[in-house]
């Protein structure tokens, strides 16, 4: 089925790669369907990619212990929540993901 698709739109393949790299193990191909916007994937807009990282670093920040490590590091939470941009909020993220590390073992945060 997915070579079927994926030699319908050249593009599928490289932007399921793109998905799995983002959902890994959590991801399924309808769920990639649901997300992919073929048309515009196929006009280099990949939009559809940065909507999805947005969604799932939102769902991962909206855990308690993150949200009390942005506290505690003097983060705003509104101004980090506010970032649209996928490279900037996967790199706060993967920030934030080792500022809880630290937290947890009591590791000083300058």
């Amino acid at each position: 089925m997915y070579n079927n698709f994926f030699a319908i739109d050249p593009m599928a393949a490289t932007s399921y790669g793109m998905y799995n790299s983002v959902k890994g193990e959590e991801g399924s191909f309808v769920d990639f369907l649901l997300s992919y916007d073929s048309k515009a994937a196929n006009e280099n807009d990949n939009s559809w990619l940065n909507d999805l990282v947005n969604d799932e670093t939102l769902s991962k920040i909206q855990s308690p212990e993150m949200l009390q490590a942005l506290n505690l590091t003097g983060i705003s939470t509104m101004d980090f929540l506010s970032q649209k941009s996928y490279f900037d909020t996967q790199a706060e993220g993967y920030k934030l993901m080792l500022k809880q590390e630290m937290l947890k073992r009591d590791i000083p945060i300058s």
